[in-house]
Formats: structure tokens, C-alpha cells, sequence
């Protein structure tokens, strides 16, 4: 037998649920029986909506027999017809009987789902609570990931600068080192090219208006309410339309980001 599984056998690791996703996804279960218990009211509701319908008709039978027996009373009294009607109080018994059972169906009907109403608007309000508490933890998931996943890089990444800015500051150092300055025409236009490209190299790229990564990061808050264990790449292919927050005032947190990034300088502190 093979050692070893070809490679299209391989399947992703499933994500590990941590702590946080294990709340959200005790949350979510929570949230998704309240939701069904709420859809099995108002499918209650809605098949014994289905009794009121036998109303009309019953009414509309037992207004038309009434209205053709008046005709015929009519007519004889005026000589348009010979003999005398006969009255059929059995069958207007009848069409009375199935009105007033129909009416009474409805009624009960009404009360009852009254009652599938009064259930549902119960529901409401704790559902609205579970949806703002499910995309609170989803925002803390994706936050948390975000920062476990990208830090570790962005910490290696400024190591690496910071090598590679101590290797540049050792080059400039060593071009300029025994001389005065302006007495080298080789050696100080040299420098100069070298402090203008570094400037260029140092500088911020060009920020855009909108973050281009905002609307993946809301997609994946999204995937997150609905799956607690999807992943960035996963929540991307979910059919869940995610909701944009337009906040008033910029929260805390970000305030406080914000002020620290405009002290900032656009290159490297020499």
C-alpha cells in the first residue's frame, strides 16, 4: 500500500475553533433555533390563515340564495310567474349551517394566530440582542486572526528593514568617510543619487481613498455570523450579503489609531 496520498486526496485542515468561535458558534445555534422557532410561527400562522378563505364563498352562497328567493316572491307578486314559490328552508338552513361554521372556523383561526403573533414579537426583541452579540464576536474573530496571522509578518518585515537600512546607512557611511564634503566630483554626486533614490524608496505608497481590503474584512464578519468556522478565503465564496456600517463618528479605538498615524513621519527615522 502507498505511503503517501496523491496530492488532489489532500484536503484543507479544517480551522481550529478558538475560544471566541466556540462562543460564537454556541451563539449561532442559539440564534438559529430562536429563528426556527419563530419560522414555524409564522408558517402556523400562515396555513391557518388559509381557514378565513371558506368565509366569502359560504356568505356569498347563502347572499345569493336570499337574493334569487326574493326574485321569485318578486315576480310572482307582480303575475310574471303562475304558482307560488316554494320556500326551501332546509337548504338555507344549510348554506346558514356552512356560513356560520366557516365564520366560527375563522374565528378560531384569528385567535390562534393571534397567539403565533404575540410568540414571534416575543422572539423578536432577544433575536435582535443574539444578531448584534454574533457580529460583535465574529468582529472579535476576524480582529484576533487578523492580528495572529499578519503581526508575526509585519514584525518580520521590519526587521528586515531595519537590516536592510542599517546595510544602506553602512554604504552611505563609507562613501562619505575621509572626505570633506563638496571636495569629491566622483564620490558626492554619487551620494546625492543615492539619498534621492533612498527617499523615493522609503517613501509611503500612494493611499488610496478606500481601503481596498475593507470590503473582503466586512465579507468575512459576514461568513463568520453565519459559519463559525469558515476562513478569510471561504467567507469570500459565501452567498452572505455583508452589512455596511456607516458609523457617525469614528469609534475610540480607531480615533486613537488615527491620531497615533498622523505623528508618523513618511520614511525611515535616521
Amino acid at each position: 500500500m502507498s505511503k503517501f496520498k496523491p496530492a488532489d486526496s489532500y484536503e484543507s485542515e479544517p480551522t481550529p475553533l478558538t475560544e471566541n468561535r466556540c462562543l460564537l458558534a454556541a451563539k449561532i445555534v442559539e440564534r438559529d433555533s430562536l429563528m426556527d422557532a419563530a419560522k414555524a410561527e409564522t408558517e402556523s400562522s400562515a396555513k391557518l390563515g388559509t381557514v378565513h378563505d371558506a368565509v366569502t364563498p359560504a356568505r356569498a352562497a347563502l347572499a345569493a340564495f336570499d337574493a334569487q328567493t326574493a326574485i321569485a316572491w318578486s315576480n310572482w307578486s307582480k303575475g310574471l310567474v303562475n304558482g307560488k314559490p316554494m320556500a326551501d328552508a332546509a337548504r338555507r338552513a344549510e348554506l346558514a349551517a356552512e356560513l356560520a361554521d366557516a365564520e366560527l372556523s375563522s374565528a378560531a383561526a384569528k385567535a390562534v394566530q393571534d397567539e403565533c403573533q404575540a410568540a414571534v414579537e416575543r422572539m423578536s426583541e432577544p433575536l435582535a440582542h443574539m444578531n448584534a452579540k454574533i457580529r460583535e464576536l465574529a468582529k472579535v474573530v476576524a480582529i484576533e486572526e487578523e492580528a495572529s496571522a499578519l503581526l508575526p509578518q509585519i514584525a518580520e518585515a521590519i526587521a528586515t528593514a531595519e537590516s536592510l537600512r542599517l546595510r544602506l546607512e553602512a554604504a552611505r557611511a563609507e562613501a562619505v568617510e575621509g572626505l570633506e564634503y563638496g571636495i569629491s566630483t566622483m564620490v558626492n554626486p554619487a551620494v546625492e543619487r543615492f539619498d534621492a533614490a533612498r527617499r523615493a524608496a522609503e517613501s509611503r505608497p500612494f493611499q488610496p481613498p478606500v481601503n481596498p481590503f475593507a470590503d473582503g474584512w466586512r465579507q468575512f464578519v459576514a461568513g463568520l455570523t453565519e459559519d463559525p468556522a469558515v476562513d478569510f478565503d471561504g467567507a469570500q465564496a459565501m452567498d452572505v450579503a455583508p452589512t455596511p456600517i456607516r458609523a457617525s463618528m469614528i469609534d475610540p479605538v480607531s480615533a486613537a489609531a488615527a491620531a497615533v498615524e498622523s505623528f508618523q513621519s513618511n520614511g525611515f527615522v535616521r
